[in-house]
C-alpha cells in the first residue's frame, strides 16, 4: 500500500499545531495559576496591612481616651482643691468679720466703760477747782477787799492763810494747792494782783 506523502504531512503538521496548542494552554494555565497566587497574596498583604492600620488606630484611640480620663481626673481634682481653698477662705473670712465686729464692739464698750469713768472724774474735778476758786475768792472779800481784780500787795498771802488753814480741808493745808487753784483763777480772770505784771513771775504778793 502506498503512503500519500501529501496527507501525511498534512497529518502531522496538524499534530504539531495542537502540540503547539497544548503547550500554549499549559503556560496559560501556569500563567492564569500565578496571576491567581499573585492576586492572593496581595489580597492577604492589603488585608494584613488594612488590620494593622486598624489595630494601630485603636491603639491611638486608647491612649488618647486615656489621656483624656487623666486629663479629667486632674482637672476634677483641681476644681475640688479650688472649691475646698474658697470654702476654707469664706469661713476665714467670716470669722475675721466676726471677730472684728467683737473688737468693735469690745471697743465700744471699753470707750463707753473709760467715757463713764473719766466723765465723773473730770467733772468732779472741775467742781473741786470751782469751789477752791470760790473760797479764795471768799477770804479776799472777807478780808475787805471789793475789787478782786486788783487786790493790793499782801493780798495773795492772807487769802492763802486763811485758805490753808487746816480747818479748810478744800485745799489740804498745801500751798502748792493754794498756789495751783490761784493760776487757774487767774486764768479764768476770776482775781488779779493789782501789781499783777510785777508779780507774774510767781512771787508771792
Amino acid at each position: 500500500m502506498k503512503i500519500d506523502e501529501t496527507k501525511l504531512k498534512i497529518v502531522l503538521a496538524v499534530a504539531r499545531e495542537r502540540l503547539k496548542d497544548d503547550d500554549r494552554t499549559d503556560r496559560l494555565l501556569e500563567e492564569r495559576d500565578k496571576l491567581s497566587l499573585i492576586a492572593r497574596q496581595a489580597h492577604t498583604a492589603e488585608k494584613i496591612a488594612l488590620e494593622e492600620a486598624i489595630k494601630k488606630t485603636q491603639h491611638e484611640f486608647e491612649n488618647t481616651l486615656k489621656v483624656k480620663e487623666i486629663q479629667a481626673e486632674k482637672d476634677r481634682r483641681h476644681l475640688e482643691e479650688t472649691q475646698q481653698r474658697l470654702e476654707m477662705e469664706r469661713k476665714e473670712n467670716e470669722i475675721k468679720t466676726e471677730t472684728t465686729k467683737q473688737l468693735l464692739n469690745s471697743n465700744n464698750s471699753l470707750s463707753q466703760t473709760l467715757a463713764a469713768l473719766t466723765k465723773p472724774k473730770d467733772k468732779s474735778k472741775n467742781e473741786l477747782l470751782e469751789q477752791r476758786i470760790k473760797a479764795i475768792e471768799d477770804a479776799l472779800k472777807a478780808l475787805g477787799f471789793d475789787d478782786l481784780m486788783k487786790i493790793p500787795v499782801g493780798g495773795k498771802t492772807k487769802a492763802m492763810e486763811r485758805c490753808i488753814n487746816p480747818e479748810c480741808k478744800l485745799f489740804r493745808a498745801s500751798e502748792n494747792i493754794f498756789n495751783k487753784v490761784w493760776q487757774a483763777g487767774l486764768e479764768k480772770s476770776r482775781f488779779k494782783m493789782k501789781n499783777h505784771e510785777i508779780y507774774a513771775s510767781g512771787r508771792v504778793g
